[in-house]
């Protein structure tokens, strides 16, 4: 028996052990190893005295040598504009970042009669705590928006005009140098777009382009055996693109994203001359399948559906009347109709469209510019690199060097500029 109980001893202490060894070395496995490498240049002599960078021609080749264990990832950034590793993680930029945004518009307009006495195209823009927090009827009306005129000249019927936007002024038509000081003194914004007129069946606006952008300039310049290189270069952020049907970036969604517009058609309005409020046409609003303000437009056919021309199901951010005349339209006697009655022609209409809002100092985060090496690679001694598409500037080129496992990540970074001649 004792024998017996000595044997279960051992046994209990063996599988201990056993267990020990088996925790003991997962926990070896599961850390990642510590970072011994470095990197030297080949093939560079010449270093800048004022700044330390190496100078190089544009069209030389730079190899960079590998020194040290093995390790599992290397990513390397050149240090040109979309390709700085210090812009890695970056979605909105400082205030203090050279940014400039930009709105431009394109509409058409139809059926145009007595526009200046019956109509109002506008742009709307709403900052910050002015927001609505939901587009509802009594939210868009007591939202304090500033209000633009859209298609204030060379206006024809059926013509699409493009139209810029400054900040501080006016709707402009062609592109300048403007002060968008004004603008940055905002965190967020939202834009809007209102069509109204006193006679639902004319009057019309199309949206055939919104497009809203960020163009950031980042400074290169540099000096070199006395003289002064100005070298600045640019790099433009998308924040809304178009009005294609086939663009997923700006498509009706109930989700909340950039690309997110709610269609809002108001339970009344007032008549441009007028004063008193009446009852606003349901019959005519945004017509999601063809983002325009439209009886049949383009089309040839009703009624508007909820799916456009590719059979994708048309969503918005919230309730909206889709014109159905099979559905929603009847005579007095309870008949379905197919096409708008003269009353329904005649009445006043206003139909909205309101973006997501988005930060003014939105941007996107730079990216690598090679990934030299993955973890399922095998070493990698060297690496050729050259600006001679970059072009001349003084660049901060960094290689990002690291170990991983699923408990964790060791990293070291190493730092090389560069100025290019």
């Amino acid at each position: 028996m004792k024998i017996c109980n000595t044997k279960k001893s051992v046994l209990r202490y063996g599988i201990f052990i056993f267990l020990s060894v088996l925790i003991n070395s997962c926990e070896n496995f599961d850390d990642p190893k510590d970072i011994h490498f470095d990197i030297s240049i080949n093939n560079i002599l010449e270093t800048d005295f004022e700044t330390g960078a190496y100078v190089v021609n544009s069209s030389d080749d730079i190899e960079f040598l590998f020194h040290g264990d093995i390790v599992d990832n290397i990513t390397f950034y050149s240090g040109a504009i979309g390709e700085e590793a210090r812009y890695k993680n970056r979605w909105i930029a400082d205030k203090e970042a050279n940014i400039k945004p930009l709105v431009r518009l394109k509409t058409s307009a139809f059926n145009l009669k007595d526009l200046a006495t019956t109509s109002k195209f506008e742009l709307l823009i709403a900052y910050d705590e002015d927001i609505p927090d939901e587009y509802t009827d009594k939210a868009i009306a007591e939202t304090p928006w500033e209000h633009f005129p859209l298609r204030t000249s060379n206006l024809t019927s059926g013509s699409g005009i493009t139209e810029y936007f400054n900040f501080n002024d006016k709707l402009v038509t062609s592109n300048g140098t403007h002060d968008y000081t004004n603008w940055f003194s905002h965190k967020e914004v939202v834009y809007g777009i209102r069509a109204k007129s006193n006679v639902a069946s004319t009057n019309r606006l199309q949206l055939n382009e919104f497009y809203v952008s960020n163009t950031e300039t980042r400074d290169y310049s540099y000096t070199y055996q006395g003289k002064n290189v100005k070298n600045t270069k640019t790099k433009e952020y998308v924040i809304f693109k178009d009005f294609s049907i086939i663009d997923q970036n700006l498509r009706i969604s109930n989700s909340l994203t950039g690309a997110n517009w709610g269609m809002y058609t108001p339970l009344e309005t007032i008549k441009e001359g007028e004063e008193s409020t009446q009852p606003n046409s349901q019959h005519y609003a945004w017509n999601c399948a063809e983002f325009g303000l439209k009886y049949g437009e383009l089309t040839g056919s009703y009624p508007w559906t909820t799916t456009n021309k590719f059979g994708q199901d048309i969503r918005s951010a919230y309730s909206v009347e889709i014109f159905v005349p099979t559905k929603n339209i009847q005579d007095p006697n309870g008949n379905p109709l197919s096409e708008p009655t003269e009353e329904m022609m005649n009445e006043p209409y206003e139909s909205w469209i309101v973006s997501s809002k988005h930060n003014i100092h939105k941007v996107m985060p730079d990216v690598p510019s090679s990934y030299i090496k993955v973890k399922s690679q095998g070493s990698t001694n060297s690496f050729i690199y050259s600006y001679s598409k970059i072009g001349k500037g003084l660049y901060t080129a960094t290689f990002i060097i690291n170990n991983q496992t699923h408990a964790g990540t060791k990293e070291i970074v190493k730092e090389f500029k560069f100025l290019v001649k």
